[in-house]
């Protein structure tokens, strides 16, 4: 889970399946309890490189 601030402030999650990374934005703060559900966009593959990216990407 990766707090993304872009044009609109939303949460990144990405799921390692078959060698790539399924990947999700989450619109919402994500809950700290289970049982509540939030709305995840599937976006775009990515490669599995991205699993261990740390910074900031230049524009």
């Amino acid at each position: 889970m990766q707090s993304h601030s872009a044009s609109h402030h939303h949460y990144n999650l990405r799921l390692e399946i078959d060698g790539i990374l399924k990947s999700f934005a989450i619109p919402k703060t994500p809950p700290t309890e289970s049982g509540i559900k939030r709305l995840a966009i599937q976006t775009k593959d990515h490669p599995l490189k991205y699993a261990d990216f740390e910074g900031e990407i230049p524009k």
